[in-house]
């Protein structure tokens, strides 16, 4: 008898989700993670920058109320308390996670893991010991890791990695921000408002004429205009030339999924040659029998979300389930001021794809929700089919956008139409309204 139905190798987001699921089904599960629960997701991407725009955001929002009399704001904001808040809060989610697992019931296991044969791993501690285990299927969910960012002309020591940019304790006088890799823009978007409002002279580098890859180009001027804002300059795309003189300089995303230990040698699984990551197929399943992988470690998608889902799916499958993976809807959110939001596909990409489209866009500037705070502008467009009326995407960007979005995701993942969206009854003022203008006026083009 194996000594766990499931063993899981990665304590992230698609191992912790994973190891959840499984003991849910009432399978013995055991988790080996070598670090920190929680992964990259909660101790160095994800999180930690969540943490600090919790920081920034209400303040650049507290300008408009200064303007108006409302408040005495000061013209700056402590980075380096904020990176306290940060750590401390990281901490808090951290240690949430542990005791997470263990109360559903999961064996945690400190050590990394290397597969032996189909049936076993061998676990090795920090103190170099090691045990081997038996299990009748494993999740591999060991993530990715940061690679040295390097900028042709730029000394290396110059150069940080985005996830070095949430522990600064001083705001950097200038600050190159390079977009690309597999977060494309998104993190880079998020550390160069950060550092703009914390003081810094910024210039974002963009990897895409698009300033947000996936985000309809139409709204493409409302980011920029609002970058402008905050005092961030956007450089033509892949330029570094303004790299020479800056203090600091960071980006790309340089993470690789991390396969180094697992003991794939010999075992069938082969690399996948353009990401580096482990190939798995609808059910997240490897090549291996009995053996799966979720995450980061596969190479695709690389967000925490599609970790999480991916783990509940390779857990379900795992214990005798037969479930695919719903990739095609992620929603993204981007924690900016304001915010930005998509999800699905652009107009552009929808008629592409065949679809005759229409399309409904609202200015949330003009809303009740936008006015009362504060006239903040931005825009919500939704893509639908004409002939189904299926909703195909959405994007905003401005006040609740995250809102919207999520709205957005559920209905794709449903198949709802814009007629559905239009008979929905919204908050007043609520963000979600405006969602409901956008369906209404795809509705009457459709007629």
């Amino acid at each position: 008898m194996p000594d766990c139905d499931l063993l899981v190798l990665g304590g992230g987001p698609g191992g912790h989700a994973a190891a959840l699921e499984a003991a849910a089904r009432g399978a013995r599960v055991v988790l080996v993670e070598p670090a920190d629960l929680g992964g990259q997701c909660v101790h160095h991407t994800c999180i930690p920058t969540q943490a600090l725009l919790s920081a920034a955001v209400p303040f650049a929002s507290a300008q408009e109320l200064a303007i108006a009399g409302v408040l005495d704001l000061g013209d700056a904001w402590a980075l380096g308390r904020a990176v306290a808040r940060k750590d401390a809060l990281v901490n808090v989610l951290g240690q949430g996670v542990g005791r997470t697992l263990r109360a559903a019931g999961v064996d945690v296991v400190e050590g990394t893991g290397s597969l032996q044969g189909t049936d076993r791993v061998v676990v090795r501690a920090s103190d170099g010991t090691s045990t081997e285990m038996s299990a009748g299927a494993f999740v591999l969910a060991t993530g990715a890791r940061w690679e040295a960012a390097r900028l042709e002309g730029v000394p290396a020591a110059k150069v940080h990695t985005l996830d070095a940019l949430a522990s600064l304790a001083v705001v950097p006088k200038s600050a190159v921000i390079v977009g690309g890799g597999p977060a494309r823009t998104a993190f880079a978007l998020e550390y160069a408002f950060l550092l703009a409002v914390a003081g810094c002279a910024v210039t974002l580098v963009p990897d895409d004429a698009t300033l947000v890859p996936g985000l309809d180009p139409d709204l493409d001027p409302l980011v920029r205009e609002a970058f402008s804002d905050v005092g961030i300059t956007v450089a033509a795309p892949g330029d570094c030339s303004s790299a020479q003189g800056a203090e600091i300089v960071a980006g790309p995303d340089t993470r690789r999924p991390h396969t180094e230990g697992l003991g794939l040698d010999g075992t069938g699984i082969r690399l996948d040659a353009v990401t580096g990551g482990i190939p798995v197929d609808a059910g997240s399943a490897t090549t291996l029998a009995s053996v799966y992988a979720v995450g980061d470690v596969t190479g695709v998608g690389m967000l925490s979300s599609s970790a999480s889902h991916a783990g509940r799916i390779a857990a379900a499958n795992a214990t005798g389930d037969r479930q695919r993976l719903g990739l095609g809807v992620l929603p993204h959110v981007l924690h900016t001021e304001p915010a930005i939001a998509w999800v699905g596909v652009s107009e552009a990409a929808a008629r592409a794809d065949g679809h005759d489209v229409v399309v409904g866009i609202v200015d949330l500037g003009q809303t009740a929700r936008g006015i009362v705070l504060g006239n903040r502008g931005g825009a919500v467009k939704l893509v639908a089919d004409r002939e189904l009326g299926q909703v195909l995407g959405v994007h905003a960007v401005g006040p609740d956008a995250a809102e919207m979005i999520g709205v957005g995701a559920t209905a794709i993942a449903a198949e709802l139409t814009v007629h559905d969206l239009a008979a929905a009854i919204d908050w007043h003022p609520g963000g979600t309204e405006a969602l409901g203008d956008a369906a209404r006026q795809c509705v009457r083009q459709i007629g």
